[in-house]
């Protein structure tokens, strides 16, 4: 696994994230699945920490976000394949599977603690918001597997 250079933001949310990005991969990294996305999520979100990271206005992704995030990440089958992990400037974490054009998912997990998602499937879309659990979860999971069979048909 690589090491990953930490620069210290100069905020409170900025040092926690920090601080409790260092010790999540001592203590989990090496135990849990998903150590790639995590660490991507991680550096996207210590590098929007702080209020205005976009260069406008963005509000910062805070460290519960992080975490809601792994969990997300965490619940996900084994066999679906990692997203792309971005932040949003509401401070929202953003995880992204695109197959092929128009054939893309994006999943928010919202500083409220809400799973939203997005999906352009050929021709058709769905949206939703909700609880990052139950009915929510299994749509989005089954979303995912349908990307899935259209990218192996080519």
């Amino acid at each position: 696994m690589r090491e990953l250079s930490i620069t210290k933001g100069s905020s409170r949310e900025a040092t926690a994230l920090s601080d409790f990005g260092d010790e999540s991969r001592r203590t989990t990294s090496q135990t849990m699945s998903r150590d790639r996305i995590v660490n991507q999520t991680f550096d996207v979100a210590r590098e929007c920490a702080n209020p205005g990271w976009d260069g406008y206005a963005a509000n910062p992704v805070s460290e519960i976000t992080f975490l809601r995030a792994v969990t997300f990440l965490r619940s996900l089958p084994d066999d679906i394949p990692d997203p792309t992990a971005n932040a949003d400037p509401d401070g929202a974490l953003t995880f992204e599977w695109r197959v092929k054009p128009r054939w893309s998912l994006t999943v928010g997990i919202e500083p409220n603690g809400d799973l939203t998602f997005a999906a352009l499937l050929g021709r058709a879309r769905r949206t939703g918001s909700g609880p990052p659990h139950g009915s929510v979860l299994h749509e989005v999971s089954a979303l995912i597997r349908r990307l899935l069979c259209e990218a192996r048909r080519g």
